[in-house]
Parts: C-alpha cells; structure tokens; sequence
C-alpha cells in the first residue's frame, strides 16, 4: 500500500508538470487567436500532445492511487468499534454490578468493603476483529492490585507503576497509578472480560482507569468510594 501511494505520489507530482505547461501553451495559442496571429502547426501539435499526456497521466494516477485510496476507506467503515464496561463485586463469587457509564463525568460506586472485584468487559461492536489488542487496568499505587484471571490468559500486573500524562491528571488521576498489563484479540460481538482485586488501605476515593490500545484509543473511567466502618452500620 505504501509502494502504491508513493508510485501515484510521483504520477500526480508529473500530472501537475504537465498541466502546469499545458496551461501555458494554451493560453499563448489563445493569446496568438486573440491577435489573429495562426500559431504555427508544430506548436498547435506540441500542446496537443502534452493535453493528451496530461489526460493520461490523470488516468494513470486514479488507476494507481485508487485501489489504496479504496482499503482504506474499506478499513475505516469496517474497523473495529470497541467499548469498555465496568462491573464491581464484593467478592469472588457474589454478584457484579454493572456501573453505568452513560451518567455525566465520572461515575463513583460506594461499597462497604476496602476490598473488592473489578471486572473490567470490552466488547468490539463493529465487522472486523481487533487483533492482539493491550488492554491496561490502573489502580492507585497505594491500593494492592492482583490479576486474578486464569494464569493461562495474556494478563499479569506490571512490575513496576507509570506515571500518568498531565492529561489524565486534569481529569483526576494520580501522578502514579498500578496496572496490568492484558493482550487479546477481540472478535466481533463477544463480550471479553479481564478481572482485578483491588485491596484499598481504608476508606477514601480510588480511581479505576481502564484503558484499551485501538483506532481511536478507548478509556473509561470509575470512581469507587470505600465507606467508613461508622458509615456502613448504625452504632
């Protein structure tokens, strides 16, 4: 595809040459016509002949640069459409809920435990499947952070945290954040889930930040709010 754009950048870059004297001879033929003055038959010949070159090449060019042209606007109506969902649970085995990501800014969650399940869902909703995708998961580095997946799967916790982008921190993130690091493929409609347990130090705000390497990049973001003990039951 790169060889093709560049063959027809050369074609177009000599198309333009050639309009470009074209124009010139045709204007001098009209000029000559305006005065009464018969251009002579080579020079009514010679710019003939380069509006027939410059025909050609214009239809050397399409034929060149349109099958290019065409994959990829074939790639961008048939690329893949990706969305993340959040789901929280207290627990391995109790019932997740599913976070709504719809609401205005950032969607918070309470719960009552400081430790607790995060499932994270990608589903690709558009024709074409997202190849060997990287999907991260980040927590606050002051929470414990465990993949707990099937070991067999692609996704593991990174070795040490990053540092996030001046970008994520105008949107509340902190400097530093814990992630995992998943890969995937993720095929049309099927629904591909990645899970995390989060063990926060006490009650407080963590940020969950999930983020999906596609064309455009995709990242979601929840708030969980971990009660204090006074707040969970009437003493």
């Amino acid at each position: 595809m790169r060889g093709s754009g560049k063959r027809a950048a050369i074609v177009l870059i000599g198309l333009m040459v050639v309009a470009i004297i074209t124009i010139v001879l045709a204007v001098d033929l009209e000029a000559a016509s305006v005065l009464g003055k018969r251009a002579p038959r080579a020079y009514e010949g010679f710019s003939a002949a380069f509006g027939l070159i410059a025909v050609s090449a214009a239809l050397t060019a399409v034929v060149i640069a349109l099958p290019s042209f065409w994959a990829w606007a074939t790639s961008q109506i048939r690329s893949p459409k990706m969305a993340l969902g959040f789901e929280i649970a207290d627990s391995p085995g109790s019932v997740p809920r599913r976070v709504d990501l719809n609401r205005n800014g950032i969607p918070s969650v309470e719960l009552e435990e400081k430790t607790f399940i995060v499932r994270v869902t990608a589903v690709n909703n558009g024709v074409t499947p997202l190849d060997d995708a990287l999907l991260n998961i980040y927590a606050p580095v002051d929470c414990d952070l465990t993949v707990i997946d099937d070991p067999r799967r692609q996704h593991y916790l990174a070795v040490l945290p990053v540092e996030t982008t001046a970008e994520d921190r105008a949107k509340g993130d902190p400097d530093f954040m814990a992630c995992t690091v998943g890969y995937d493929t993720f095929g049309p409609g099927v629904e591909h889930m990645f899970h995390v347990r989060v063990d926060a130090p006490g009650p407080g705000s963590y940020r969950i930040l999930a983020y999906l390497d596609a064309d455009p990049d995709t990242a979601r973001r929840i708030d969980v709010r971990v009660r204090a003990p006074s707040q969970c039951a009437p003493s």
